[in-house]
Formats: C-alpha cells, structure tokens, sequence
C-alpha cells in the first residue's frame, strides 16, 4: 500500500473540546486530558490527540528535522 492510499484511510475528525460548542467527550491519548480540558481533541485512526500535544510534537519534530 502506498502512503498517499494510507493517507486516504486514515480519517482526522475535531472530536471534541471546549472550543467545539460545548461537545466535550474522550481523552487524549498522549497527555490523557479531558475534551473539557483542551480547546481541541482530534480522532484518527484509534488514537485521539488534544492540541497541546499536536503543538509539543510538532515543536519537537521540528527541533529533530
């Protein structure tokens, strides 16, 4: 399978979050903070990510590269 066809498959969603009117449900999977706790919690592919973490790995990934 190529990576554009993986890319495909995997489908990101705003789940949740205090910014999203009021929807508050799931946990990160990274930091384990409530949909209440963040302003956005995102869903792929059996794994949610709240944007606190998304902002930390991309700072990190990017002091790597």
């Amino acid at each position: 399978m190529t990576q554009d066809k993986q890319d495909e498959d995997i489908e990101l969603g705003v789940v949740a979050g205090s910014g999203n009117g009021g929807l508050q449900q799931g946990r990160c999977s990274f930091c384990g903070k409530s949909a209440a706790e963040v302003d956005c919690l995102l869903a792929g592919s059996g794994a949610l990510i709240c944007d606190s973490c998304v902002a930390r790995y991309k700072a990190q990934l990017k002091a790597e590269i």
